[in-house]
């Protein structure tokens, strides 16, 4: 199915992406005096947050998780996103998925 026949009968398309944040700073460029290396003192354990976003066409929505998002972030995601959608609307979800 293509995304022209799946908006002509009543999909709602969305796109769904995870991306993780991190702490620990960017080093691959810094700068020092001449022949001085350069020393960047941080914490090497650092806090990681993670966020959940779905895009449709006209609004968007996100959710933050502390650390990794697992399985069961993705799913309390999804169902909160879906609430009040009846069962008919994912019967043939399977037909419009592409990674």
């Amino acid at each position: 199915m293509d995304i022209k026949k799946a908006q002509n009968e009543g999909f709602e398309i969305l796109f769904l992406d995870e991306i993780g944040i991190s702490q620990n700073p960017y080093t691959a460029k810094t700068w020092s005096l001449i022949c001085k290396t350069p020393i960047l003192r941080h914490k090497m354990s650092w806090k990681k947050l993670s966020v959940i976003r779905a895009i449709f066409q006209k609004d968007f929505h996100f959710q933050i998780v502390t650390g990794s998002v697992k399985s069961q972030d993705l799913i309390h995601f999804l169902n909160m996103l879906f609430k009040g959608k009846s069962q008919k609307d994912f019967n043939r979800l399977g037909q419009f998925i592409r990674s």
